[in-house]
């Protein structure tokens, strides 16, 4: 996965909002048509929807790891106020 954000030009943080802007940027600049259908731009902007579209489904099942933190603190609470419950 780490090679989609490498050919995007993004961190692994990256949100769904920096990868549609960055795959909108490079996809427009690496237009075959725009520069004489050259095999280099073919094959890299080739590579650009690859990724975006791996990127565009994986990052949204991803967890961040403040949403990770989160549930499991939001758990922890929960059994402790079941026990509490219990030795009441």
């Amino acid at each position: 996965m780490k090679k989609y954000f490498d050919t995007l030009g993004l961190k692994q943080d990256a949100s769904q909002e920096q990868i549609q802007e960055a795959y909108e940027r490079l996809s427009n600049t690496l237009d075959p048509k725009k520069n004489d259908n050259l095999d280099f731009f073919i094959e890299e902007h080739e590579l650009v929807q690859e990724a975006y579209k791996f990127l565009k489904k994986e990052v949204k099942k991803t967890p961040k790891p403040k949403q990770i933190a989160a549930d499991s603190i939001k758990s922890i609470l929960k059994i402790f106020k079941n026990m509490i419950q219990l030795t009441k």
